[in-house]
Protein backbone atom coordinates (compact mmCIF):
# COMPACT_ATOMS: atom_id res chain seq x y z
CA UNK A 1 0.00 0.00 0.00
CA UNK A 2 2.71 2.45 1.00
CA UNK A 3 4.68 1.71 -2.33
CA UNK A 4 1.72 1.83 -4.59
CA UNK A 5 0.50 5.40 -2.77
CA UNK A 6 4.66 6.54 -3.51
CA UNK A 7 3.77 5.82 -7.24
CA UNK A 8 1.13 7.30 -7.59
CA UNK A 9 2.58 11.01 -6.10
CA UNK A 10 5.37 10.12 -8.11
CA UNK A 11 2.96 10.31 -11.22
CA UNK A 12 1.19 13.38 -9.48
CA UNK A 13 4.51 15.02 -9.58
CA UNK A 14 6.04 13.92 -12.74
CA UNK A 15 2.37 15.03 -14.36
CA UNK A 16 2.61 18.59 -12.95
CA UNK A 17 6.60 19.04 -13.87
CA UNK A 18 5.40 17.91 -17.45
CA UNK A 19 2.32 20.71 -17.68
CA UNK A 20 4.42 23.07 -16.41
CA UNK A 21 7.46 21.87 -18.91
CA UNK A 22 5.13 22.47 -21.78
CA UNK A 23 3.69 25.28 -20.99
CA UNK A 24 7.52 27.07 -20.68
CA UNK A 25 8.26 25.18 -24.09
CA UNK A 26 4.92 26.97 -25.21
CA UNK A 27 5.74 30.00 -24.18
CA UNK A 28 9.21 29.90 -25.36
CA UNK A 29 7.78 28.12 -29.12
CA UNK A 30 5.32 31.51 -29.35
CA UNK A 31 8.14 33.74 -28.56
CA UNK A 32 10.51 32.43 -31.00
CA UNK A 33 7.39 32.49 -33.75
CA UNK A 34 6.92 36.19 -32.73
CA UNK A 35 10.69 36.86 -33.38
CA UNK A 36 10.75 34.49 -36.50
CA UNK A 37 7.70 36.69 -37.35
CA UNK A 38 9.97 40.22 -36.91
CA UNK A 39 12.50 38.58 -38.55
CA UNK A 40 10.82 37.49 -41.49
CA UNK A 41 9.48 41.07 -42.21
CA UNK A 42 12.41 42.63 -41.21
CA UNK A 43 14.18 40.23 -43.89
CA UNK A 44 11.65 41.09 -46.04
CA UNK A 45 12.19 44.98 -45.34
CA UNK A 46 15.90 44.58 -46.31
CA UNK A 47 14.95 42.51 -49.53
CA UNK A 48 13.12 45.40 -50.29
CA UNK A 49 15.85 48.00 -49.12
CA UNK A 50 18.08 45.78 -51.06
CA UNK A 51 16.47 45.94 -54.56
CA UNK A 52 16.50 50.16 -54.05
CA UNK A 53 19.75 50.24 -53.32
CA UNK A 54 20.51 48.02 -56.38
CA UNK A 55 18.60 49.95 -58.32
CA UNK A 56 19.98 53.08 -57.46
CA UNK A 57 23.15 51.45 -58.20
CA UNK A 58 22.00 50.63 -61.71
CA UNK A 59 21.05 54.51 -62.05
CA UNK A 60 24.06 55.50 -60.78
CA UNK A 61 26.07 53.58 -63.00
CA UNK A 62 23.86 54.50 -66.04
CA UNK A 63 24.59 58.86 -64.86
CA UNK A 64 28.51 58.10 -63.76
CA UNK A 65 28.90 56.10 -67.36
CA UNK A 66 29.12 59.95 -69.09
CA UNK A 67 31.13 61.40 -65.84
CA UNK A 68 33.74 58.87 -65.89
CA UNK A 69 34.27 59.03 -70.10
CA UNK A 70 34.45 62.78 -69.26
CA UNK A 71 37.03 62.33 -66.85
CA UNK A 72 38.97 60.15 -68.74
CA UNK A 73 38.68 62.47 -71.58
CA UNK A 74 40.04 65.49 -68.94
CA UNK A 75 43.04 63.71 -67.82
CA UNK A 76 43.95 63.16 -71.23
CA UNK A 77 43.60 66.42 -71.97
CA UNK A 78 45.43 66.94 -68.86
CA UNK A 79 48.54 64.78 -69.74
CA UNK A 80 48.93 66.76 -73.19
CA UNK A 81 48.22 70.12 -71.34
CA UNK A 82 51.16 68.96 -68.78
CA UNK A 83 53.80 68.12 -71.62
CA UNK A 84 52.78 71.61 -73.63
CA UNK A 85 53.45 73.38 -70.40
CA UNK A 86 56.98 71.52 -70.27
CA UNK A 87 57.87 72.56 -73.48
CA UNK A 88 56.60 76.41 -72.91
CA UNK A 89 58.90 76.21 -69.59
CA UNK A 90 61.72 75.30 -71.82
CA UNK A 91 61.33 77.66 -74.57
CA UNK A 92 60.88 80.22 -71.68
CA UNK A 93 64.57 79.32 -70.01
CA UNK A 94 65.81 79.41 -73.82
CA UNK A 95 64.36 82.69 -74.26
CA UNK A 96 65.29 84.21 -70.63
CA UNK A 97 69.30 83.39 -71.42
CA UNK A 98 68.60 84.85 -74.98
CA UNK A 99 67.24 88.11 -73.27
CA UNK A 100 69.96 88.40 -71.13
CA UNK A 101 72.77 88.18 -74.07
CA UNK A 102 71.15 90.82 -75.48
CA UNK A 103 71.00 92.83 -72.46
CA UNK A 104 74.38 92.35 -72.00
CA UNK A 105 75.29 93.23 -75.69
CA UNK A 106 72.91 96.36 -75.06
CA UNK A 107 74.72 97.50 -72.14
CA UNK A 108 78.14 97.44 -73.64
CA UNK A 109 77.13 99.05 -76.83
CA UNK A 110 75.28 101.82 -75.03
CA UNK A 111 79.08 102.13 -73.16
CA UNK A 112 80.71 102.01 -75.83
CA UNK A 113 78.85 104.81 -77.92
CA UNK A 114 78.61 106.85 -75.03
CA UNK A 115 82.92 106.45 -74.79
CA UNK A 116 82.85 107.37 -78.50
CA UNK A 117 80.34 110.70 -77.57
CA UNK A 118 83.20 111.54 -75.43
CA UNK A 119 85.77 111.23 -77.10
CA UNK A 120 83.95 113.28 -79.94
CA UNK A 121 83.36 116.25 -77.74
CA UNK A 122 86.75 115.84 -75.88
CA UNK A 123 89.00 118.31 -77.85
CA UNK A 124 85.69 120.85 -77.80
CA UNK A 125 85.02 120.17 -74.41
CA UNK A 126 88.95 121.22 -73.80
CA UNK A 127 89.00 124.33 -76.28
CA UNK A 128 85.88 125.83 -74.10
CA UNK A 129 87.73 125.09 -70.91
CA UNK A 130 90.90 126.52 -71.83
CA UNK A 131 88.78 129.58 -72.95
CA UNK A 132 87.03 129.88 -69.73
CA UNK A 133 90.01 129.66 -67.81
CA UNK A 134 91.92 132.24 -69.72
CA UNK A 135 88.71 134.59 -68.44
CA UNK A 136 88.82 133.65 -64.79
CA UNK A 137 92.52 134.50 -65.01
CA UNK A 138 91.53 137.66 -66.41
CA UNK A 139 88.65 138.27 -64.40
CA UNK A 140 91.33 137.58 -61.08
CA UNK A 141 93.61 140.21 -62.64
CA UNK A 142 90.75 142.98 -62.52
CA UNK A 143 89.89 141.64 -59.55
CA UNK A 144 92.82 142.61 -57.82
CA UNK A 145 93.17 145.67 -59.64
CA UNK A 146 89.55 147.03 -58.46
CA UNK A 147 90.32 145.66 -54.62
CA UNK A 148 94.00 148.01 -54.67
CA UNK A 149 91.68 150.91 -56.27
CA UNK A 150 89.17 150.22 -53.69
CA UNK A 151 91.88 149.97 -51.09
CA UNK A 152 92.86 153.67 -52.26
CA UNK A 153 89.77 154.92 -52.13
CA UNK A 154 89.76 153.92 -48.53
CA UNK A 155 92.68 155.43 -48.17
CA UNK A 156 91.34 158.65 -49.60
CA UNK A 157 88.04 158.01 -47.73
CA UNK A 158 89.95 158.01 -44.36
CA UNK A 159 91.61 161.30 -45.39
CA UNK A 160 88.50 162.93 -45.97
CA UNK A 161 87.30 162.04 -42.38
CA UNK A 162 90.80 163.11 -40.80
CA UNK A 163 89.71 166.65 -42.49
CA UNK A 164 86.30 166.55 -41.45
CA UNK A 165 87.57 165.85 -37.86
CA UNK A 166 89.45 168.68 -38.14
CA UNK A 167 87.36 171.25 -39.29
CA UNK A 168 85.09 170.51 -36.32
CA UNK A 169 87.64 170.63 -34.02
CA UNK A 170 88.21 174.08 -35.60
CA UNK A 171 84.95 175.32 -35.11
CA UNK A 172 84.42 173.91 -31.52
CA UNK A 173 87.72 175.85 -30.37
CA UNK A 174 86.34 179.38 -31.88
CA UNK A 175 88.99 180.19 -34.22
CA UNK A 176 88.79 183.41 -35.41
CA UNK A 177 86.32 184.46 -38.98
CA UNK A 178 89.02 185.08 -41.35
CA UNK A 179 90.70 181.90 -40.07
CA UNK A 180 87.51 179.87 -40.03
CA UNK A 181 86.36 180.81 -43.44
CA UNK A 182 90.34 180.20 -45.04
CA UNK A 183 89.76 176.85 -43.70
CA UNK A 184 86.22 176.26 -44.57
CA UNK A 185 86.67 177.42 -48.01
CA UNK A 186 90.21 175.41 -48.63
CA UNK A 187 88.92 172.17 -46.60
CA UNK A 188 85.30 172.06 -48.39
CA UNK A 189 86.25 172.76 -51.42
CA UNK A 190 89.03 169.94 -51.21
CA UNK A 191 86.51 168.05 -49.68
CA UNK A 192 84.01 168.62 -52.14
CA UNK A 193 85.84 167.33 -54.68
CA UNK A 194 87.33 164.61 -53.34
CA UNK A 195 83.94 163.62 -52.20
CA UNK A 196 82.11 163.46 -54.90
CA UNK A 197 84.92 162.29 -56.95
CA UNK A 198 85.13 159.29 -54.50
CA UNK A 199 81.33 158.58 -54.80
CA UNK A 200 80.88 158.74 -58.20
CA UNK A 201 84.21 156.62 -58.78
CA UNK A 202 83.00 154.08 -55.79
CA UNK A 203 79.99 153.41 -57.00
CA UNK A 204 81.51 153.02 -60.88
CA UNK A 205 84.18 150.61 -59.29
CA UNK A 206 81.58 148.67 -57.01
CA UNK A 207 79.44 147.90 -59.37
CA UNK A 208 82.26 146.82 -61.84
CA UNK A 209 83.44 144.33 -59.00
CA UNK A 210 80.44 143.43 -58.36
CA UNK A 211 79.41 141.93 -62.13
CA UNK A 212 83.00 140.91 -62.46
CA UNK A 213 82.86 138.81 -59.13
CA UNK A 214 79.47 137.55 -60.13
CA UNK A 215 81.04 136.06 -63.47
CA UNK A 216 83.62 134.52 -62.00
CA UNK A 217 81.60 132.54 -59.70
CA UNK A 218 79.42 131.66 -63.25
CA UNK A 219 82.45 130.64 -64.63
CA UNK A 220 84.05 128.67 -62.11
CA UNK A 221 80.82 126.71 -61.80
CA UNK A 222 81.42 126.23 -65.15
CA UNK A 223 85.00 125.09 -65.40
CA UNK A 224 84.18 122.34 -62.71
CA UNK A 225 81.18 120.90 -64.32
CA UNK A 226 83.11 120.56 -67.39
CA UNK A 227 86.45 118.98 -65.65
CA UNK A 228 83.54 116.54 -64.14
CA UNK A 229 82.63 115.75 -67.05
CA UNK A 230 86.04 115.56 -69.04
Amino acid sequence: MRRASSNISFLQMSKEDHDRERMRWLLRLEEIETRLADSETLNSDMHQIRAELNKKIVELEKTQRPLIEQNRKINDRNKVLQQEVKKLEQKLCHSQDDFLTLKDAHERLVKEHTQLKEKRAYPEKLEELERYRAQVLEYSKCITALRSSGLEKDRRYELLVQKFKRLRRCIKKGDTEDDRQSTVGSDCSAESSISLDTIAEDFEVNRELLRIIYSSIILKMTIRTLSARC
